[in-house]
Formats: structure tokens, C-alpha cells, sequence
């Protein structure tokens, strides 16, 4: 069981019941109590076209960090306002949604993500992971109009994907918040190798 979007800097405590069918409670179970860290001050994450990975390979999704100064700081003001956009083929056979991840060089905790809706028709799908290995993050189904959408995230990651479910779904720009994680914090570890493998032939070409 994972707890997400705890508030920082707080003490809090935890128990649990469980149940069957019947139903049967179980008594309250032991309590326990952690603090939760500080959370470091955010800022703008520094991004640059040559962090996008164009996984379809259609438009130009580098287009999307490329005016990340003219964007100015969205979450302490009203944003600047980019004009450059992803452009997608016009052809019939294009399939969507279009994918593009981002690649920040290492891992961050997020904390915003604002994307600049300039009159997009469909949705822009945000996911976390790594590439093969993605989690829808949120969805902006563009209903803005040249305006900074915020989405607030708490997530752990260096990769983040972009989907662009058809060839109107546009944005001008992302920009991301957040912070580095510690070097301390960075799971580097490996999972145990197997060790007890077996197999047993069930027939000349099947095995089990």
C-alpha cells in the first residue's frame, strides 16, 4: 500500500481493520508514525530541444521546450507566450495518438507541469516511467485558450512522455517545476538474481 501527496514537514500515524465477506473485523492493528521531510523549494526545470526523444517520428515535438524563456515563470505570474507548436502530418494514414518523451538527464521530483493551450482541439496525455514502461501521469483535454494549464504532480522520474491523441491537439510549450533527487536517495541496486529456476519437459516441444 502506497500513501501519496502527504503533506511535508508533518507527523502522521497510521492503522488499519481488515474484513472478509461476512463480514468479520478484525481489531484495529498496531499504529505507526513517521515524519515526513521538508519539501525542497521548486524552480524551473531547465529544458532544451535536444531532451526530446521523437518516439513516432512525425513533427517536431522539440518544439514544445524550445522557448522556454519567452514562456517566463507561469507559476508565479501569467506565463509568456511562445508561438511555436508540434506540428503533425496532415495524411490520412497517421495513426494516433503520437508519442515524444522527454529526457532530463537524471532523475527529479516534479512537482507542476503547465502546458501553454493555445486553442488545441483533443487532449495531451503526460505519463512517467521509462521507455516500454509508462504511467499515465494526467490528461489536459485542451479547453483553454492561450492559456497556461497547471497540472500539480508529486512524481519521481527522468523521463516524462508526451501523447498527442490527434493532429489538432496542440500546445505551444511545457514547463516543468521541480527539484534534482538527492544523489543518497537514488535507488542504484540491482534485484536478486534467481537462483532457483527449474524446469520440467512436458512433451518434446513443451516445458514447464
Amino acid at each position: 500500500l502506497t500513501v501519496n501527496q502527504l503533506p511535508t514537514n508533518t507527523n502522521i500515524c497510521f492503522a488499519m481493520k481488515t474484513w472478509d465477506e461476512v463480514p468479520n473485523i478484525a481489531d484495529l492493528s498496531n499504529v505507526i508514525c513517521i515524519d515526513t521531510e521538508e519539501l525542497e523549494a521548486e524552480s524551473k526545470i531547465s529544458l532544451s530541444p535536444s531532451m526530446i526523444v521523437n518516439e513516432s517520428g512525425l513533427g517536431e515535438p522539440e518544439n514544445l521546450v524550445d522557448e522556454q524563456e519567452l514562456s517566463g515563470e507561469p507559476a508565479s505570474s501569467s506565463g509568456g507566450s511562445p508561438e511555436t507548436t508540434w506540428t503533425t502530418p496532415l495524411e490520412n494514414n497517421t495513426i494516433y495518438p503520437i508519442h515524444a518523451y522527454i529526457d532530463l538527464g537524471e532523475p527529479y521530483i516534479v512537482t507542476k507541469v503547465f502546458l501553454r493551450d493555445f486553442f488545441g482541439e483533443g487532449s495531451m496525455t503526460i505519463s512517467y516511467g521509462y521507455p516500454g514502461h509508462w504511467t499515465e501521469l494526467f490528461t489536459d483535454n485542451l479547453s483553454g485558450l492561450f492559456s497556461w494549464n497547471q497540472h500539480n504532480v508529486f512524481v519521481n522520474t527522468r523521463y516524462l512522455r508526451l501523447s498527442k491523441s490527434g493532429i489538432n491537439a496542440n500546445i505551444n510549450e511545457i514547463v516543468l517545476y521541480g527539484y534534482p533527487v538527492d544523489p543518497s536517495n537514488i535507488d542504484t541496486t540491482p534485484p536478486a538474481a534467481i537462483s532457483d529456476l527449474v524446469a520440467t519437459a512436458m512433451n518434446e516441444r513443451t516445458a514447464e
